[in-house]
Parts: structure tokens; C-alpha cells; sequence
């Protein structure tokens, strides 16, 4: 994706602008100190330029002078306060560089956070249809790895080559003075490097970019093998080999056409290079021919010629420079593409009541207890980029102040419905309501605070168990008491008795964080089900929680619920028919509809789905 002028030029003032909103007060000391940094190279050049002629004629007057007498001359005394001039110099370039390189230090850290915030910020607005899209996580993952350093890359690019340019000027001016034709053969001579660098920089980017879901995948592969919770699997099936082929087959491709491209670059950089070579020594050629003329001094010499290979210096770091800034601002233009999308034009992204472009979600507070019920109209949903139908035409009403099971096969849609429920999808078709509001009239913070849920494929966080718990409610992460309370619902207090730091432990022994601890698959449920306890909402949803349990944990768990779901609607998902039986109400999906509803006896007695897996599962038991 070639950037055109204009483009670049916004990229580049976004960048700079992105830059100095993090570190407001550090980068103006910064760009300072490198623009007097500048001056140092030809100000050296030109002490060295006087003390050459005065070293010249301190030689010629040595002839004729006593020692004596020569130590005390005007020459002497001139080179002895020149040299003293160039220390002064040396230790002031030497004291501004290591105060800029400081804060330059400073200001990095500050920035990475700030882009890293302005990132996680960003994930947090956008809807979860963002997340289940590969091409969005392809997005997020060029933003993610090219955003912090490709900005702070492309300033401190920019204060290097205004210091280049600075220094290069001066050089110009020094040549202008030999000859108006010695900048412009160093100019024509050197410019091919900087086309031939700005095209491989394209080149560069395009890989990467076009490679971002492989780099993914590699990344990835490069994971599992150092994951703990995966090393018994792969350590069991022999993975290893496998693994480690394909990690290498990804890491080899992305490196071969890396490697193609820069034997490419090499190849031009040498012909280019060469070119300038030569512009170098006919230029040195001229020089020396007037000096052996005594057209200009020997000083004036050194400096002629210092000048034009600093220039050419000067000139190849600005070439070069200004293609890793034009690459930069490819990689930048990730991270704002990312920051730039409008939340409502993601395929599957939550929409008003007047359909796209109205407001998302409204200003209705959700209450705090549910008077009536839950009531879905003829609602039908599809995922983004799907044309298959998971809920098709259901109609279903879960009242207030009762039990619901919702049971079905796999892929029936029963967790989809859930997510339906918690807004985090809407309907495709249909509406949802709470007592008689569309959930589209509630401010969405407020009614996802209406709902505890746990999800079946629920989360580990590799963080102290009061946080894995305290999430629950995050608002109240600190309060012990409330904590401690959901654990016991949970029945995980006894988790925490036998931690050493108790609920302060870290649940994740691999990160080296002292007094850390590892959890078994049944205690991390019975974490998961306490954050789901912790926020005392008017509703609770339960996505198969107790099927990492055992017989005794998963009836002690159900004789809890029994309690908090007093008051409360309460919707259980759940394979195990013991657990299903005793609710007061239960839904059978079977392909996206509701096929039949009643109480436990109802549904055997009828004879149809719920019944044949009733039996199916008991029969396992005889």
C-alpha cells in the first residue's frame, strides 16, 4: 500500500502530533539539544581548517625562531587557544548529547504507555464482532507490533535528519565557496539512494504487512510450546517435532522473501553507492589540484575535503533516513487506520433503535431488580460474514423470579443466545426486552451490570485470586468482605486457605512472581463461578458451570445457587440432566429454535428431544 505525498505529509504530522501530546515538556528540550548538536561537526572542522594554516606557519617561523621565543608567539598562542576552543567543544557536544540521549530515554517510556493505553482503549470500545473477525485481529495485530516504535521511530528520525540537515547545510555553504558546481555534483551523485531506499522500504513494509496472520499463527506456535498448560498435551501426542517443523516452515518463508529483498537492495545500494563514490573523488581531485597550486591553503584544503566527504555522509544518512521514515509512516498508518475505525461500520457492530448511524445504546438505567421477565420476539441472528441462521424466529419469555434451563445439542445456539441477552451481539432480526424496554433503550454499561455470567469457556487471569474473583464486580476489587463471600457461594474460600499469600496469591507459578501458585482445572471453575457471585445483579446466567467439577462440589454449588437465585432471574446452560431437572422452567433448542418448553415431567412425558436425551444420558448410568 503506496502512500502518496499528501498522504505521508498527514501521517508524518499525526505522528508528530501523537508524539507530542505524550511527552509535551520533554520533546521541545529534545529537539533543541539535537539542533545545537548540529553545529558540532563543522565547527570542529573549521578549528581543525584554522589550525592547520596556523600549524603552517608556526613550522615556516620555527626555522628562524628559538624555541624560546617561538613558544611565545602569536601563532603559538592562537593554536594553543584553538585547541583549547576544540576541547570546549568536544566536552559541550559530549554534556548536550548525554542530557538530550536522558530525556530522550524518559520520553520513550512515557510514549510506549501512551500509545499502549490509546490501544487498549481502543479494543475496549469496539464491539466483540471486531475480535471474531481474522481480518480485524489481522489489523489490530500490524497496530499492535508497528505502532508504539514505527511513531517513536519516525520523531526521532525527524530530529535526526533536521540535525543532518542542519549539519549538511553548513557543508553546502563550506563547498559553495570552492566551487557553486561542488554541492551540486555531490547532491546528483548521492540523490539514487534515496529513491533506491525509499522503494525498498516499501517493499519491506508490504512484506510484513501482507504476512500479519502468518506472523500470527507463528507467534502463536511459538506459545504453545512454552505454555504450561499445554506442554502435557503436546509432551503426550508427540507434538513437539510437528510443532517446531511448522514454526519453522512460517519463520523460514517470512525470512526467504525477507532475505530476496534485501540481496535486491544490497545490489542497487552497491551500484548507487558507487556512483557516489565517484562524484567524491572527482570533487577530492579538484581540491588537490588548486592546493598543489597554491590556489588555496592547506587548511582550506583539509576543510574542502572533509567537507565533501562529510557531505556525502550527511547526505546518504538523509537518503537512507527518509526512506526508514517513509517505512515508519507505513507501519504508522496501521495504528491510526485502527484508531480511526468508526465502531458503528464494523460488520455485526451493536446499532441503535433507528438502525445504523443512531445512537448505539440509549440513556435508560437498567433496574436493579427484574419485575416481569426477559421477552424475545421473533429474533433470528447470524454472525458477521455468515449467511447460516443460529437463532431462527425464536420467541421465548424467561420470567423474573424463576429457574430456566436451557438445554440442546451442540451448536443448537444456546451460548449465542446468551450473548444476545448481555448485548454483546443484536438480534439480526428481532427484538430483545426487559420488562417491556428494548434493550437498545438502556445505557449499555448499565445493563451489562444486570447480568453475572460465567461462560463456559471462562477466563484465567494470571493475576492474584482477589482480582480473578474481584473482577466480578470491579468496582468493589477491594472489598474483602464481599470477596470472601462470593468465594464461599462458590465454595473456593477453601482455594484461598491453602495459598500462602491467601487471596492475595498470584495464580500463575510460570511468571516467577514470589509466593505464586497453580490452580487444577476444577478450583479455576469454582474461581470463575465466585466472579460470577460477586456482583449481586438482578440476573444470573450460568454457561455450564459446574462441568469441571465433580458429583459432591457441582451439588454443593447447585444447593448455593438455590439461595442466591431467590429474587432473581436465573438462566442455566448445562449438559447434565440432574442439574436441568429441577429448574422451573426448561427450553429445548434444537437448530436455532425453541422446539419445547415446560417443566421436567412435562417434557419426559411428552416424548420428544428432551426426553430422547434424558434417556441417553441415564442409560449411561444403568
Amino acid at each position: 500500500m503506496r502512500k502518496n505525498a499528501m498522504e505521508s505529509l498527514v501521517l508524518l504530522l499525526r505522528g508528530f502530533m501523537l508524539v507530542f501530546r505524550a511527552t509535551p515538556f520533554l520533546m521541545p528540550v529534545i529537539v533543541g539539544l539535537s539542533l545545537i548538536g548540529a553545529l558540532e561537526p563543522l565547527a570542529s572542522l573549521w578549528i581543525m581548517k584554522l589550525m592547520v594554516d596556523r600549524l603552517v606557519k608556526l613550522a615556516s617561523a620555527g626555522s628562524f625562531l628559538g624555541v624560546t621565543v617561538l613558544f611565545r608567539s602569536a601563532e603559538f598562542v592562537g593554536l594553543a587557544t584553538l585547541m583549547a576552543m576544540q576541547l570546549a567543544v568536544w566536552i559541550g557536544g559530549r554534556a548536550i548529547g548525554g542530557v538530550r540521549d536522558f530525556c530522550f530515554t524518559a520520553a520513550r517510556g512515557k510514549f510506549e504507555l501512551y500509545v499502549q493505553s490509546k490501544i487498549m482503549r481502543k479494543c475496549a470500545d469496539l464491539d466483540l464482532a471486531f475480535f471474531e473477525n481474522s481480518n480485524n485481529l489481522d489489523q489490530l495485530e500490524r497496530a499492535l507490533r508497528g505502532s508504539s516504535m514505527s511513531a517513536w521511530n519516525l520523531l526521532w528520525m525527524f530530529i535526526s535528519l533536521a540535525q543532518t540537515s542542519i549539519t549538511l547545510l553548513s557543508y553546502i555553504a563550506v563547498l559553495w565557496t570552492l566551487h557553486w558546481l561542488a554541492p551540486v555534483v555531490v547532491l546528483l551523485t548521492t540523490a539514487p539512494q534515496m529513491f533506491s531506499a525509499a522503494h525498498y522500504s516499501n517493499q519491506r513494509w508490504q512484506t510484513w504487512s501482507n504476512k500479519a496472520g502468518e506472523s500470527r499463527l507463528r507467534h502463536y506456535i511459538g506459545w504453545i510450546m512454552g505454555d504450561k498448560d499445554c506442554a502435557k498435551e503436546i509432551k503426550l501426542f508427540g507434538l513437539s517435532d510437528y510443532l517446531i517443523e511448522r514454526h519453522r516452515y512460517f519463520s523460514q518463508k517470512h525470512f526467504d522473501e525477507e532475505l530476496e529483498n534485501e540481496k535486491r537492495s544490497e545490489i542497487i545500494e552497491f551500484l548507487v553507492g558507487s556512483l557516489s563514490n565517484l562524484g567524491t573523488i572527482s570533487l577530492w581531485t579538484f581540491v588537490i589540484t588548486r592546493a598543489a597550486f597554491a590556489s588555496i591553503t592547506p587548511g582550506d584544503a583539509m576543510l574542502y575535503l572533509g567537507s565533501i566527504d562529510s557531505a556525502r555522509g550527511q547526505l546518504v544518512a538523509l537518503f537512507s533516513g527518509s526512506g526508514r521514515m517513509y517505512e515508519d509512516i507505513l507501519f504508522l498508518s496501521e495504528f491510526f487506520t485502527l484508531m480511526d475505525r468508526d465502531p458503528d461500520t464494523i460488520d455485526g457492530a451493536l446499532t441503535g433503535m433507528s438502525g445504523p448511524g443512531s445512537p448505539r445504546w440509549g440513556t435508560l438505567e437498567a433496574p436493579m431488580k427484574i419485575e416481569h421477565g426477559i421477552e424475545l420476539k421473533n429474533v433470528s441472528f447470524q454472525y458477521p460474514g455468515s449467511e447460516e441462521l443460529i437463532l431462527n424466529d425464536v420467541s421465548m419469555f424467561i420470567p423474573a423470579n424463576k429457574s430456566v434451563a436451557l438445554v440442546g445439542k451442540n451448536g443448537a445456539g444456546k451460548t449465542t443466545l446468551v450473548k444476545l441477552l448481555v448485548r454483546l451481539y443484536d438480534p439480526t432480526v428481532g427484538e430483545i426486552l426487559v420488562d417491556g424496554h428494548n434493550l437498545k433503550e438502556y445505557d449499555l454499561h448499565s445493563l451489562r451490570k444486570m447480568f453475572s455470567v460465567v461462560f463456559q469457556d471462562y477466563l484465567t487471569y494470571y493475576l492474584t485470586l482477589r482480582e480473578n474473583i474481584g473482577f466480578g464486580d470491579v468496582e468493589r476489587v477491594h472489598d474483602s468482605a464481599q470477596i470472601e463471600w462470593a468465594a464461599k457461594q462458590a465454595g473456593a474460600e477453601g482455594i484461598a486457605e491453602k495459598l500462602p499469600l491467601k487471596y492475595e496469591t498470584y495464580l500463575a507459578r510460570h511468571y516467577g512472581v514470589e509466593g505464586s501458585a497453580d490452580l487444577s482445572g476444577g478450583e479455576w471453575q469454582k474461581v470463575a463461578l465466585a466472579r460470577g457471585f460477586m456482583r449481586e445483579a438482578p440476573a444470573i446466567i450460568l454457561d455450564e458451570p459446574t462441568a469441571s467439577l465433580d458429583a459432591f462440589a457441582e451439588a454443593e454449588i447447585y444447593e448455593q445457587l438455590e439461595g442466591l437465585a431467590k429474587d432473581r432471574l436465573s438462566v442455566i446452560i448445562s449438559h447434565r440432566f440432574s442439574t436441568v431437572k429441577v429448574a422451573g422452567l426448561i427450553m429445548v433448542l434444537d437448530k436455532g429454535k425453541i422446539v419445547e418448553q415446560g417443566t421436567h415431567d412435562e417434557l419426559i412425558a411428552a416424548g420428544g428431544l428432551y426426553s430422547e436425551m434424558y434417556n441417553t444420558q441415564a442409560d449411561r448410568y444403568k
